[in-house]
């Protein structure tokens, strides 16, 4: 078995960017970009190799020795974002409440940062943990004055569970490692009218039911000094998915163990894959699904690689 790689689907959002693609060689900018996903929301094509054109949904479902000991719902799904303008202000709900009222996952999500301009931030939480502050804040049009903008620049990490207040700012390019989910409700959205002057429909109420205001995550930050060897950093290890960073310096090789998938991601600089005598480009930006039957792989060349996996029990 060999690693997979699926075509992307692209979404043209109204904070999209033009980085990715630029980087991606695109004609239209988009926002967002599916690279590995399992969700009914965006079921991806797999583009090449024995499971060329069909649905990786599908062919996971055919094949559950792919997951390892993992179900679907314990899968993860892997974008980028590029952001021109600041997402809206949104808060993902956790599994109970997804379920009874969209009928879907919660969803918790990290973003690593591949690239920032400078004064770029993010939000994540609020200042309070007074709900009644919150619901005031947004009825007087003050919000903003409660949020916690963050710096950013590449190379940060940070986690984003369920409940927790969050936007990615404008200027950012992050991968985004997250839960099997597309739920997701809008908090505020500053006012901002869509091509025909309207502004985008938010879910306050529903906000309010899931949120966490208590929930203030902080940024990590991982070095992108040159190493002499590689190396591999521990970045996330947590209920729902492991993540770790490798700096890739000549090569670096992961053999699946059969009991998870991984999904590994080229956010620094192109890489090869070889996997069976066979070798491939991961270009910057790009994601392959290693499904936990996969032969072992040799990646190679100079850059860093993020690596992530479900730690979700059955």
């Amino acid at each position: 078995m060999k690693p997979i790689k699926c075509k992307t689907r692209y979404d043209k959002t109204i904070w999209a960017g033009e980085r990715l693609a630029q980087i991606r060689e695109q004609q239209e900018k988009a926002g967002l970009s599916w690279d590995v996903g399992f969700h009914h929301s965006a079921p991806l094509t797999i583009d090449g190799g024995e499971f060329d054109g069909q649905l990786l949904i599908n062919v996971v479902t055919e094949h559950p020795e792919m997951l390892g000991d993992k179900t679907l719902n314990q899968a993860l799904r892997m974008c980028i974002l590029n952001a021109d303008e600041a997402l809206s202000i949104q808060v993902h709900p956790n599994d109970d409440y997804a379920l009874e009222h969209d009928n879907d996952l919660g969803k918790t999500e990290s973003w690593y940062v591949i690239e920032a301009q400078e004064g770029a931030s993010i939000v994540a939480g609020v200042k309070t943990c007074d709900p009644d502050e919150v619901r005031q804040a947004i009825e007087e049009d003050r919000l903003m004055d409660l949020v916690r903008e963050i710096p950013v620049r590449e190379g940060d990490y940070i986690k984003i569970p369920y409940g927790t207040l969050h936007a990615l700012g404008k200027g950012i390019m992050c991968a985004e490692v997250g839960t099997n989910s597309d739920t997701t409700y809008r908090f505020f959205d500053y006012h901002r009218k869509d091509a025909n002057g309207n502004e985008r429909p938010l879910h306050i109420e529903k906000s309010f039911d899931v949120a966490h205001f208590e929930n203030q995550p902080n940024i990590k930050h991982f070095s992108l000094a040159k190493k002499d060897a590689t190396t591999i950093m521990q970045v996330e290890r947590c209920n729902e998915y492991y993540v770790n960073l490798v700096d890739v310096v000549n090569e670096y090789n992961l053999t699946p163990n059969g009991h998870t998938f991984f999904i590994i991601t080229a956010v620094k600089n192109d890489l090869e894959i070889e996997c069976e005598n066979e070798k491939n480009e991961l270009k910057y930006t790009e994601s392959v699904f290693v499904p936990a039957n996969c032969s072992k792989l040799t990646i190679r060349g100079e850059g860093r690689l993020m690596i992530s996996y479900s730690n979700r029990k059955n």
